[in-house]
């Protein structure tokens, strides 16, 4: 069962994806992830995205997130 939101991007599983916090996931069924403002966000451990979820406007991870939304 997948940690998120809605289903995996089309990114190839075994792919790199950006992580929330700038770093790098190889992609699984069980990366964690969210939508964010229409946009997949992956997370390198589910507390870091139950981190995020509890409040990501004031979630170290959310930097560039909140940034390009404005």
């Amino acid at each position: 069962m997948m940690d998120g939101d809605t289903q995996l991007s089309s990114t190839p599983l075994g792919r790199p994806v950006q992580t929330a916090c700038g770093g790098y996931v190889l992609l699984e069924e069980r990366t964690s992830h969210t939508i964010f403002k229409g946009r997949q966000v992956y997370f390198c451990l589910p507390t870091c995205r139950e981190s995020f979820l509890r409040d990501p406007n004031t979630s170290c991870m959310a930097g560039d997130l909140l940034s390009s939304d404005q």
